[in-house]
């Protein structure tokens, strides 16, 4: 049997979980737009989602390895623009 989740209202109205996290009256997690935020674990247990060819490139093509003289933004900026692109 699951857990029931516990919400709590904050002071300008919003719901949220024990993590903080705002959610819909259903429980569900939302953003600050109240879209809908997939449970990861859901997602993947259905397994429909695809991944492009261009994703499993990056992998070898941009790594990220820490280095001191290495941003990491700049990593990130570069799979969000590679996933902006694949959608």
């Amino acid at each position: 049997m699951a857990a029931q989740k516990v919400l709590t209202k904050n002071e300008a109205g919003n719901l949220h979980d024990q993590e903080d996290h705002m959610c819909s009256e259903a429980g569900q997690k939302i953003d600050d737009q109240e879209v809908l935020i997939p449970d990861a674990d859901d997602v993947a247990e259905r397994n429909d989602f695809e991944l492009d060819s261009d994703c499993y490139d990056i992998k070898g093509q941009h790594l990220f390895q820490g280095l001191p003289h290495k941003d990491p933004r700049n990593h990130v900026e570069e799979l969000e623009d590679l996933v902006s692109n694949t959608s």
